[in-house]
């Protein structure tokens, strides 16, 4: 059996760069992903005024709330703690884009789409192995467009 597929792939033409992939198998990737969560699908709902007069509430419309793409990147494939650093001012650089497109390809599914805004890269809480083998696990949050592309 092989090691199930999960690819995170950041577009940068803004940058004028090609896009950034970050890699859930065991692969030569230089940044690695893992935990990855699914944005959520989170309804906006517009009520009209209570009533004291009428029981719960009068739904006048429905809309998809913005949502979040979550996923830690790892920087497993390092040698050194600059180039673990580097790899991480790669990944906040892709992210500070103002609009870009992050595609997620997730075993043997079709490759998702999501239009995202500026996201953020969390602090990594090190521990002794990590500093060793500089292999930092990085929280990362994108904002974004709650309907796929």
């Amino acid at each position: 059996m092989s090691d199930p597929t999960l690819i995170v792939s950041i577009d940068r033409t803004s940058l004028s760069l090609s896009p950034l992939v970050l890699s859930g198998t065991n692969d030569a990737t230089e940044l690695g992903v893992t935990g990855y969560v699914e944005p959520a699908i989170d309804w906006r709902i517009r009520y009209a005024p209570d009533s004291d007069y009428a029981h719960g509430s009068t739904a006048l419309s429905a809309a998809l709330q913005q949502t979040v793409l979550n996923f830690d990147a790892v920087t497993d494939q390092a040698t050194t703690e600059t180039a673990a650093r580097a790899l991480i001012a790669e990944l906040r650089t892709a992210l500070g884009q103002f609009a870009f497109a992050v595609t997620v390809t997730v075993g043997d599914a079709a490759p998702e789409v999501w239009s995202c805004n500026p996201g953020s890269v969390g602090a990594a809480a090190r521990n002794y192995v990590d500093l060793r083998d500089h292999n930092a696990i990085y929280p990362v949050s994108i904002p974004c467009h709650p309907v796929r592309s």
